[in-house]
């Protein structure tokens, strides 16, 4: 009796401790401050965890939940178990995701009103896990070691290390069996995928119509093959019955992402996100996982792309950069493609009200299947986030300072310094005042966090114990 008064008072202590917190506000300092704050109560937290607001512990005992060092919980997400619970260092769970055990048999219980009984069934999350937003981890599972999870997607079977659970982000949405923990999904073509080495390395090779998703810096990013393979997803979400959003990431928006939680959000609700630097790719390599192959920019794909979009019959919509940016940039782009089907443009100063209003009443009159916002990160992302519920177009995507060359108004980086990944310098000698904290700062701070990853990655795995050697008698 005493032990579980004790008990229930110290639950309630740490109750009211995390809603204390949750009040100071959101931020990844407050998701340092709760984790730590957990950790000197002795709740199995590790030092360096970020626990940001929102976020549901209704099994926070010290025998339950064990969070390892350097994890990012995100918003909103919830552990409500009454079996062990443990995450492992360095992963990365996203908006949402919860980890449950109980509910689908207690609710099968209550049905059928069967006496309750207590069933073991612990959740076990290995080092530099990647989990997308939305998703469920039922109780038994265990995910192994650099497993990425994509959003949107329910775990009932153990994940192999390193393998890529579901596929695409956004589109897993997943409804439950009120009596068993049978997924149903609620069509027929988007079943969960379990993908294996060999189907990743055939994809990134290009023989496989299969796109794999290689977690950098926290974000799932698309290993496109080729240009062709890239065109085709596009013109696949564009055909989707909901309305999607193609996010890009390079270094830029990798380091925004770590202090911007909305803009982080936006990459990882994103239904593709390709990757748009040199820097990117790098550090996948030196991550020791997938490479991705490749890296893409509107500047040098859109001609491309519009022919595309042409040959297929769909049509786009151009909004951003300063007055008369977009209507110069497609005047030169219908003379490099001139059987596009460009429907419109307009700037991106949409400050007013009023302009703003006016821009969307303008983007729903035409209708266009897709719409490119080219205002500079973050802030195209913020507006189209604000905004999509409200635009009549099927797929949203930005393009950063696209217009800005086609119209003549910025210099393109030459093709031997593109090819060479030295487009930041290019960038950076022409506007050394605006570009040096983008690029003298920050990419050094992404590459330290890089190494830091990659050396925890490498130490993670030669501690790991080899397998005994097997002897044949």
């Amino acid at each position: 009796m005493v032990r579980k008064v004790l008990f229930d008072a110290e639950l309630g202590v740490t109750w009211v401790v995390m809603r204390l917190l949750d009040l100071l506000g959101p931020g990844s300092l407050m998701g340092r401050v709760r984790a730590f704050a957990l950790t000197l109560m002795g709740q199995g937290v590790g030092l360096g965890a970020i626990i940001e607001q929102g976020v549901k512990m209704r099994a926070l005992f010290r025998d339950r939940v064990k969070i390892g060092a350097f994890t990012y919980i995100n918003h909103h997400c919830v552990f409500d178990s009454d079996s062990p619970i443990t995450i492992g260092r360095q992963c990365d769970i996203g908006f949402n995701v919860t980890f449950v055990t109980t509910s689908h048999r207690l609710f099968s219980d209550f049905q059928s009103r069967r006496p309750l009984e207590r069933v073991e069934k612990p959740i076990v999350v290995e080092d530099f896990v990647w989990i997308g937003c939305n998703s469920i981890v039922l109780g038994g599972v265990t995910i192994g070691r650099g497993a990425v999870v994509a959003a949107g997607s329910v775990v009932t079977k153990d994940v192999a290390p390193h393998a890529l659970v579901g596929g695409n982000p956004a589109r897993l949405i997943r409804t439950l069996d009120a009596t068993s923990d049978n997924v149903v999904p609620l069509a027929p073509d988007e079943k969960s995928l379990v993908i294996s080495a060999e189907d990743t390395s055939a994809a990134l090779a290009g023989q496989s119509t299969y796109t794999p998703r290689i977690a950098v810096d926290g974000i799932a990013v698309d290993a496109f093959a080729s240009q062709g393979q890239f065109f085709d997803r596009i013109v696949s979400e564009i055909r989707r019955p909901r309305q999607t959003y193609i996010g890009n990431l390079n270094v830029h928006a990798a380091n925004i992402a770590r202090e911007d939680a909305a803009f982080r959000k936006t990459l990882q609700y994103a239904d593709a996100v390709f990757c748009d630097g040199a820097g990117i790719v790098w550090a996948s390599r030196l991550l020791g996982g997938p490479v991705l192959p490749k890296r893409f920019t509107s500047a040098d794909f859109m001609p491309a792309l519009l022919k595309r979009l042409a040959q297929e019959d769909l049509t786009c919509y151009f909004l951003g950069s300063a007055p008369g940016v977009a209507q110069d940039a497609m005047a030169t782009l219908a003379r490099l493609v001139p059987n596009h089907t460009m429907v419109g443009w307009h700037h991106g100063y949409l400050t007013d009200p009023q302009i703003n209003a006016r821009a969307i009443a303008e983007i729903n009159r035409l209708q266009p299947d897709i719409l490119f916002v080219g205002m500079g990160m973050p802030l195209q992302e913020h507006w189209t986030q604000k905004n999509r519920r409200a635009l009549a177009v099927r797929c949203l995507m930005p393009l950063g300072a696209t217009m800005d060359y086609f119209s003549g108004r910025a210099p393109r980086c030459p093709s031997w310094m593109g090819s060479m990944g030295l487009e930041w310098l290019f960038r950076l000698f022409l506007e050394p005042r605006r570009m040096s904290g983008r690029y003298l700062a920050g990419n050094p701070v992404f590459m330290a966090r890089t190494m830091v990853e990659a050396a925890s990655r490498r130490l993670s795995y030669s501690q790991t114990p080899a397998s005994p050697a097997i002897t044949q008698h």
